[in-house]
């Protein structure tokens, strides 16, 4: 919306409250456009109006003779004290100056704060419009002299005219001349009951209520009739593949022996639990290379486990795709056996025979991890030929360094300065020998153990 706007400021004192004339010029074709926002202040401060202890009343008087009390304002900021009238369409129609007087009221107090006068000019085209003094006037009039029963000095004439027309306007507004509210009267004697309404829209469910105490157990039921006897089915050929022997004892094959080593011979042992008297290669740390072997499987995935006779030691091995080391159970042991290290940056295994591996063994606290193989086609310094793991790397506390010997340059050896960093990183940093005299041949062992 867009305004013809005029902003005045109100101070409240004792030298006075005439401003006179502000200097807005509206016209009567200002319908609902044109506005004046008044800034109310006491002692040249903002005068807070969010207290609701006063009550901003603005009255016009027009040139014309119109009357407009009690004109509609709107508080824009309480706590600045900025309120807004917009012109109505009443007032604007009544051309010439228009005197504006603001209060500050209440129930028993009241303020003149600011007197001012505008203009209303012509237009042109329209019609002069009547005097008119505003409704809430004229009915506050009615109202006071009905409540003093004062309409005899307005003559016997116009006495019974009004008294007519008053009667009709309290009936058209009983609201406003209702009083206070009486005390309750008797109960009346109970009407003849109406026919039933039609059935409203079912409500929503209500809230469950709160479960109520057990009851008491009821008496016990007549037996009921006995049923057909099953038939037991033949379980002679259920068990495929025997666990153990048929007094429950685990299977011991004299002069068996099993090598912990031989894949072949772990994937052919037969599913159940066994006593071995002579296990080779057995487990690192195992306290006897006799006692009771366990295997379960599941399609490709299998699982032995080796309990030395004479200690409480647990080892197991697992194979999915291959078999991994053996990993102590009842101790703080772990061997992921040889693992093959992915190669990265073009860096390839130097030959079939020295493909490159990781060894991480964990063994009551002592972290060992140990590397192996050979790489080619390195072709600058700097380069990571491969990733550790995340699980493994996370034990790797400082950057690691170690040498080696490589290809031989002009008849002899070389040496490789290399790195195993936080990241798990291993890389190439520095060769003895001039970069540009490097091949992609070149022989780049990286055989080392470290303790973590």
């Amino acid at each position: 919306m867009i305004y013809k706007n005029k902003d005045i400021t109100a101070n409240i004192n004792e030298v006075g409250v005439n401003i006179g004339n502000i200097n807005a010029n509206f016209y009567n074709k200002d319908i609902e456009t044109a506005s004046i926002r008044i800034y109310v202040k006491w002692q040249n401060d903002a005068f807070d109006l969010s207290n609701n202890v006063f009550t901003p009343k603005l009255d016009l008087f027009c040139e014309d003779g119109s009357i407009f009390i009690d004109e509609p304002l709107k508080i824009i900021l309480s706590e600045k004290g900025l309120i807004q009238y917009n012109v109505t369409k009443s007032v604007s129609r009544h051309v010439g100056n228009v005197k504006a007087k603001l209060y500050l009221v209440n129930e028993d107090e009241s303020i003149h704060v600011v007197s001012f006068d505008f203009n209303i000019n012509d237009s042109g085209g329209d019609d002069l419009v009547s005097k008119e003094i505003s409704v809430n006037l004229v009915e506050d009039t009615v109202i006071r002299i009905l409540k003093d029963n004062k309409v005899s000095l307005l003559g016997k004439k116009f006495e019974q005219k009004i008294s007519d027309d008053a009667k009709a306007y309290i009936n058209a507004n009983a609201s406003r001349f209702k009083g206070d509210k009486g005390d309750k009267g008797d109960r009346g004697l109970q009407g003849i009951q109406g026919e039933r309404g039609v059935q409203g829209v079912k409500g929503d469910r209500g809230l469950q209520g709160t479960k109520g105490e057990k009851g008491d157990k009821g008496d016990k039921g007549d037996r009921g009739l006995q049923g057909t006897p099953g038939i037991i089915p033949d379980t002679q050929n259920w068990q495929k593949f025997k666990l153990s022997t048929d007094d429950g004892k685990t299977f011991y094959e004299v002069g068996h022996t099993l090598d912990f080593n031989d894949d072949e011979q772990l994937k052919n042992l037969p599913i159940g639990s066994r006593y071995i008297a002579n296990c080779t290669n057995t487990p690192v740390n195992a306290t006897s290379k006799h006692g009771w072997v366990t295997k379960l499987s599941r399609g490709a995935v299998q699982l032995i486990e080796f309990r030395p006779f004479n200690s409480k030691q647990i080892f197991v091995k697992r194979f999915h795709i291959d078999w991994n080391g053996w990993e102590q159970v009842d101790a703080d042991f772990m061997d992921t056996g040889w693992l093959p290290l992915k190669l990265i940056n073009g860096v390839q295994s130097y030959g079939s025979t020295t493909t490159p591996q990781y060894r991480f063994i964990k063994n009551n606290g002592v972290l060992t991890l140990a590397l192996r193989g050979a790489v080619k086609n390195i072709t600058r310094a700097n380069t990571i030929i491969a990733v550790i793991p995340n699980n493994i790397s996370k034990y790797i506390t400082q950057t690691l360094p170690f040498l080696q010997n490589g290809s031989f340059k002009g008849g002899r050896a070389t040496t490789i300065r290399w790195s195993l960093e936080t990241s798990g990183n291993i890389k190439m940093e520095r060769v003895s020998f001039d970069e540009s005299n490097g091949i992609a041949g070149d022989w780049y062992p990286i055989d080392a153990h470290f303790t973590l």
